[in-house]
């Protein structure tokens, strides 16, 4: 109703204005404008004019129209009084009918105007979410996501790197120093060898630039030296990682439950993904400290590669200085690796997230298996890895999530928690009474089906039996998370771009 009455005071406003732009006393030429038309509008409120005498006006208009005015004006001004009401009558039905139709809602009209159910909200929604999803966190958050962060962050990223940085060697260092001297002292010695020099300032000299046999070298050997390739797959993972994981935060989160059910909770995706991440970063450095290879980027062929590697096993836990710079960390490629857990996560989430759009899932899917190892040629061609590297971390990822799968099960629900919670209870509580250990078999048979009824419920009906518990930390915990992919995401193409 009040929507109807808005429309008719805008069809009313727009009907006096064109009746009282008629009146010739309130005009002149130089009023006969739109603007005219609105910055005199309130005076017909303030005239107090009835609708009786604007009709006799309009009458005794009629009789003299064809007559010109008495202030001297043409015959023109009744075409532009008649194009002043239209725009001014124009502009309030539009404005009307589309502040009808901007208001009107999509379910059909009722007697009286009942507020959404709180089922129907996406507010609503997000809060019965998160309070599901909080259920998740606070069993995960600590120790096992801290402990995993600390890994990721210091000792992989860190530690691990550096100490395979200090056990690097180039091919050159394999020469015995005493034909080094050997060289140089010939009178055969390469042109461009100088005094003082050694082997390792002509370490590119060697066959094959220095690094080992390689397909794919072979195929682009100056790739390196020009810098064409060298940013080009760091950026092309990182675009792809923002882009897949995105989606699947947005269908995790916001989407509605869909054909299968209840979409996968983003905790619950995420604890997945970091254990097969921290796995397969755990098990790199089994296979680069045992082995070290000699690395195929030109910053670890040379006299720089000497002068930047660590002097002592010590600095692998302080010295900070070496992300970049570093070699050694070859076998399986970690680049490689990212990519692929965060392609499993989707191969394995995303029909579930994107229903009913099973299409877009079936050609994303496509995409993501073409990209891949695209993804790896890249960095191949790049020089960053070997393609054994590429290879390795290609085929090692796939079996560790299956394997993971198939040795922990299906993904745990926040019913899970839920009901671990009230069987703790309910057996404190009997150890505590007497009486309550005789009935101990019946009691936790009752907590079995009250765990099957927790797995059975939707999410607002768990927010609903818990009460909202914890929606203020889950909201807090959400947000973080959130920021911190987006801010690591950020943080590395920032970097990226000023290198």
């Amino acid at each position: 109703m009040a929507r109807i009455g808005s429309l008719r005071r805008l069809l009313l406003l727009g009907f006096l204005v064109g009746l009282w732009a008629e009146d010739e006393e309130h005009f002149s030429v130089e009023d006969l404008t739109v603007d005219g038309c609105m910055s005199t509008a309130p005076v017909l409120l303030q005239s107090g004019l009835d609708l009786q005498s604007v009709r006799r006006k309009r009458r005794e208009d009629a009789i003299h129209i064809a007559e010109p005015a008495e202030n001297g004006t043409d015959s023109d001004g009744p075409d532009a009084l008649m194009w002043c009401i239209g725009v001014g009558f124009t502009a309030a039905v539009v404005g009307g009918f589309a502040y009808a139709i901007w208001s009107m809602e999509t379910k059909p009209p009722t007697a009286v105007e009942q507020p959404p159910a709180p089922s129907t909200s996406l507010k609503y929604h997000l809060q019965c979410r998160v309070c599901c999803e909080w259920q998740v966190i606070r069993a995960r958050v600590f120790p096992e996501w801290f402990c995993i962060t600390v890994f990721v962050v210091y000792l992989d990223e860190y530690v691990f790197r550096t100490l395979a940085f200090f056990r690097h060697r180039q091919i050159v260092d394999y020469i015995p120093e005493s034909w080094c001297v050997a060289i140089a002292n010939s009178r055969l010695r390469p042109a461009d060898w100088k005094d003082g020099d050694s082997c390792t300032d002509h370490a590119r000299s060697l066959l094959n630039q220095g690094a080992l046999k390689d397909v794919l070298h072979e195929m682009f050997p100056n790739h390196d030296e020009s810098g064409k390739f060298v940013f080009i797959p760091e950026v092309v993972q990182v675009l792809s990682i923002f882009v897949i994981a995105s989606v699947m935060i947005y269908g995790s989160f916001v989407r509605r439950p869909g054909p299968s059910g209840k979409r996968p909770y983003m905790a619950v995706v995420l604890t997945r993904v970091l254990r097969v991440f921290v796995v397969m970063h755990a098990f790199r450095p089994l296979f680069y400290l045992l082995t070290s290879l000699p690395g195929p980027a030109s910053k670890c062929v040379g006299p720089q590669e000497q002068h930047m590697r660590p002097k002592s096993a010590w600095e692998a836990f302080y010295n900070f200085h070496l992300g970049a710079a570093n070699c050694g960390d070859l076998l399986y490629s970690g680049h490689i690796t990212s990519l692929m857990v965060i392609a499993c996560t989707f191969f394995h989430y995303g029909r579930r997230l994107l229903e009913p759009q099973v299409g877009a899932y079936n050609v994303a899917r496509v995409v993501i298996g073409l990209l891949t190892p695209v993804q790896g040629g890249l960095v191949a061609v790049a020089h960053s890895h070997y393609s054994i590297d590429v290879a390795a971390a290609l085929v090692i990822t796939p079996m560790v999530w299956r394997l993971y799968d198939y040795e922990l099960g299906p993904d745990v629900e926040p019913g899970h928690f839920v009901a671990a919670n009230q069987e703790t209870t309910a057996q404190c509580q009997a150890q505590s009474q007497t009486e309550a250990l005789l009935t101990r078999g019946s009691e936790m048979q009752k907590d079995k089906v009250c765990a099957d009824d927790l797995l059975a419920m939707s999410d607002q009906e768990m927010a609903e039996h818990l009460q909202f518990e914890g929606l203020q930390k889950g909201i807090v915990m959400m947000i973080l998370i959130v920021l911190a992919f987006f801010g690591i995401v950020g943080l590395t193409i920032f970097s990226l771009l000023g290198q």
